[in-house]
Formats: C-alpha cells, structure tokens, sequence
C-alpha cells in the first residue's frame, strides 16, 4: 500500500503506534492558520488528513493481483 508515516499522530512512547485521530484538529489546523496567515498550519492538516485517507481504499486495489473482492 506504500503507507508513508508522515502526518500521522503517535499514540504512545512505548507502546508506539500511528493513528487517524489527528483528523479531530484539521479543520482547527486551517482554521488556525486563516487567522493567524501561517501557511504551516495548512500544511500540517492537510498531512494529517492525507495520512488518514492512505488506508481507505477507492475498489481498485489489489492484492496479489487479486481484486479485493475475490479476496
């Protein structure tokens, strides 16, 4: 699936692990970065969100060259 870890929120120190709940601050991320004129914030929802879209998958993917349907 070629998941990159940039964007994602880490879990735990040690117990380390990546998750989607970033998702609950991209809309305060641009939100924030609207007010304040820091493109950074932008950025930083948009790898946040991005991140969390990786795993979704659109019916096309494959496995094995098998359709995940067939699987």
């Amino acid at each position: 699936m070629d998941y990159d870890t940039f964007g994602g929120t880490a879990v735990s120190v040690q117990h380390h692990h990546i998750d989607p709940y970033g998702l609950a601050f991209v809309e305060d991320s641009l939100r924030l970065a609207e007010l304040t004129g820091n493109p950074s914030w932008q950025e930083r929802a948009i790898a946040v969100w991005d991140n969390a879209m990786l795993g979704i998958l659109d019916g096309n993917k494959s496995v094995m060259r098998l359709p995940l349907s067939f699987i």
